[in-house]
């Protein structure tokens, strides 16, 4: 008799089981689905908000806020730094929020640096950001189609259609999950 052995059916894709927030400092895993870049310094805990109001979406959410205040001219800052880049590289989107509250040059940074990159972004700036016209502009040359929602909740409800349908913003294709 002779025995044949058929090939192992090829596994499943690996989907979220869970949702998983990683706030700085701690370590980042590999993927992280969404990295949540805007204000941090003078602005309100608004990435509490919307971590929450994204809990029931099986995504990994990096949040560059601590959860301590920290020397922001010493080695942490450096380091606090280096895990916002990590997490970056790392993110599938990158979610931007201006508030009202302060200028943010970093995350001005950030975002000319992820629109370079041309990496998948979902962007808000409040009303009264003080550089919302700016901020508009700049994204109406750089990608035409991509909205800059006006609200915080507005946001969000982009953020959850954007995960929850896994698809990248300004892109006709479905992201491998």
């Amino acid at each position: 008799m002779t025995v044949i052995a058929l090939p192992a059916p090829a596994p499943a894709p690996v989907r979220h089981s869970a949702h998983v927030l990683v706030q700085a400092p701690a370590r980042l895993p590999e993927k992280v689905d969404l990295f949540l870049a805007g204000g941090v310094t003078g602005t309100a805990p608004w990435q509490s908000e919307v971590a929450a109001a994204l809990a029931h979406l099986p995504a990994t959410v990096a949040n560059p806020r601590r959860g301590t205040d920290f020397d922001a001219t010493g080695p942490e800052a450096a380091a606090q730094i280096g895990w916002e880049r990590r997490a970056l590289a790392r993110a599938r989107f990158v979610l931007f929020w201006f508030t009202s509250t302060s200028i943010q040059p970093f995350t001005l940074f950030e975002l000319g640096s992820m629109l370079g990159a041309g990496k998948p972004i979902i962007i808000g700036a409040h009303p009264e950001y003080p550089y919302r016209r700016d901020v508009v502009h700049n994204l109406q040359l750089a990608r035409p189609a991509q909205p800059v929602h006006a609200s915080l909740e507005d946001l969000v409800s982009a953020t959850i259609d954007r995960l929850g349908h896994r698809h990248a913003p300004g892109l006709d294709q479905p992201l491998a999950a």
